[in-house]
């Protein structure tokens, strides 16, 4: 990476199931992690278990500073200029059901809600966070079988859902009358959902609550 550069990416078990996802900023002298609020310990732990003897330091900056997302881009930075730099770009802060309402409508899967340590990391369909040209990470071996294989059992997809439907997590997902998953997230018309592979083709017509719902999205 190159200062000013930002990528998504996951950190792995030797099983290639998920510890934490990670956006990484690049700045000339450091990499800004940032985690999932309640992920820091254990990304921390993490990553102090295999510094061995790299002159690696450490610093948990979580208390002193904001991250924004605005335009697709993350800018961090001290907290006390939170907010002249939220009046300098004219941004408006969204509210929690905002971003939400975004992130389902635009698929954009969260990690402790859509996929967690359970799965692995190809199931999440997040191929951006993997680097398959990389050899000798944690995990790496898994997620090169699974794409020499050429895919996973499951995978989340987006669904754009009927007029009045309640899909709460855990509403089972049905095609052809066989239960094929279930949703990890929903707002109003959208949805994310962890279903069999046979149900994941784009346009793809599924029931979710006995109403049928649509596959918009495969991430």
């Amino acid at each position: 990476m190159k200062p000013g550069e930002q990528l998504y990416a996951f950190f792995l078990t030797a099983q290639g199931r998920i510890v934490s996802d990670v956006w990484i900023t690049c700045y000339e002298d450091h990499l800004l992690l940032d985690v999932e609020p309640g992920m820091r310990e254990t990304v921390w732990k993490h990553i102090d278990h295999y510094i061995i003897a790299d002159d690696v330091l450490l610093e948990d900056v979580t208390s002193s500073t904001f991250g924004l997302i605005a335009a697709g881009k993350r800018i961090y930075g001290s907290l006390a200029d939170k907010q002249r730099t939220i009046a300098a770009l004219r941004l408006t802060e969204a509210s929690p059901d905002d971003a939400r309402a975004f992130r389902i409508e635009k698929f954009h899967p969260q990690f402790g809600e859509d996929f967690t340590t359970a799965n692995l990391a190809q199931e999440s369909g997040l191929n951006d966070a993997l680097h398959v040209g990389k050899g000798c990470y944690l995990g790496q071996e898994i997620v090169e079988r699974v794409r020499s294989r050429g895919h996973v059992n499951k995978m989340l997809v987006g669904l754009a859902l009927g007029v009045g439907t309640l899909a709460p997590a855990g509403t089972k997902v049905h095609l052809n009358g066989e239960e094929i998953g279930e949703v990890t997230s929903w707002w109003n018309l959208a949805a994310i959902a962890m279903l069999r592979v046979q149900g994941t083709k784009p346009g793809t017509i599924v029931q979710v609550g006995g109403v049928n719902a649509e596959v918009t999205a495969v991430s």
